[in-house]
């Protein structure tokens, strides 16, 4: 072969291995390209679904105002009553109104019956109670919330103060009662799961929606991924002094290490756009709480 075709030959070779490294530089780009589309329009639907959730969020504080508005309305302007009768409460107020008015009183039970499902579903589910066991025990919690709502209106009629000690031993003897019922009916160690999951209900919306989401995006979580992560969300709140959680207090900065073992990474990404927008409502509802309290 003389010297023209051997430099021929290598200039072809030189082109050859130009036009790979090309091709393997746009397959490459492209692969990039797709891959940014595909976060794009993951993170398009994620904003459709907390755009819904937000906009469910404020019809229902919107619904829950009017009602308080109504309970405010009923209390500011009560019937006729003996003297010694003490004026209701502010944290009864509502539950006053509800109680002594029968239509909404049925309504009421039966909107609290129904949301039973969803704010138990995930600890019934991870327990695998039978359906029928499933249906007693709504029967037996909503009985107990028919009871609270007989207790204060028991107390308003007799002119009872809601806060003494004979008004307390009687409601904490119905209560045991309605416990020793759902323990009987489930067992003790599926009763203390229930009653501990009792406890955490104030972050139950909160996983209840991202649960929502994350099905919505393929990604559902398992019965006991929702019990775990209201778990470690209600862990990481302030606390009454009965040991319930309080809505809205969640210490992201500690409750974040504790998800990061109970969701897959792609479920872990979602939640973590989901907990920069609650940590920021909840930031924003800490301040109106300051502004809104008196000067000391």
């Amino acid at each position: 072969m003389n010297r023209s075709n051997k430099r021929l030959l290598l200039v072809l070779a030189a082109a050859i291995l130009a036009v790979g490294f090309a091709t393997y530089e746009w397959y490459e780009a492209a692969l990039a390209r797709a891959a940014e589309r595909g976060l794009q329009a993951r993170s398009s639907e994620l904003d459709a679904h907390l755009r819904t959730a937000d906009q469910d969020l404020r019809e229902a504080q919107a619904r829950r105002a009017v009602l308080d508005r109504a309970a405010a309305a009923a209390v500011a302007s009560p019937p006729a009553r003996p003297a010694a009768t003490l004026p209701a409460r502010p944290a009864q107020s509502r539950m006053l109104w509800i109680a002594t008015h029968p239509e909404m009183r049925v309504r009421y039970l039966k909107d609290f019956r129904d949301m039973l499902d969803a704010t138990y579903g995930p600890v019934f589910k991870s327990l695998h109670l039978p359906s029928e066991q499933i249906e007693k025990v709504e029967d037996l919690l909503t009985q107990r919330e028919d009871k609270d709502l007989t207790m204060t209106q028991t107390a308003n009629a007799e002119g009872l103060d809601p806060g003494s000690a004979a008004f307390v031993t009687m409601n904490d003897q119905l209560t045991r009662a309605n416990n020793a019922a759902i323990r009987a009916m489930v067992g003790s160690d599926n009763y203390q799961a229930i009653h501990q999951y009792l406890r955490q209900t104030a972050v139950v919306p909160l996983v209840s929606d991202f649960s929502s989401t994350m099905a919505g995006l393929s990604q559902p979580l398992t019965a006991d991924q929702e019990v775990k992560l209201t778990a470690v969300l209600a862990a990481n709140s302030q606390h009454r002094a009965s040991t319930a959680a309080i809505p809205n207090t969640v210490n992201w900065d500690q409750a974040m290490a504790g998800v990061q073992g109970i969701l897959s990474p792609d479920q872990l990404s979602t939640f973590t756009l989901i907990q920069q927008q609650r940590q920021g409502q909840q930031q924003i509802m800490a301040m109106e709480k300051a502004f809104a309290a008196p000067p000391k």
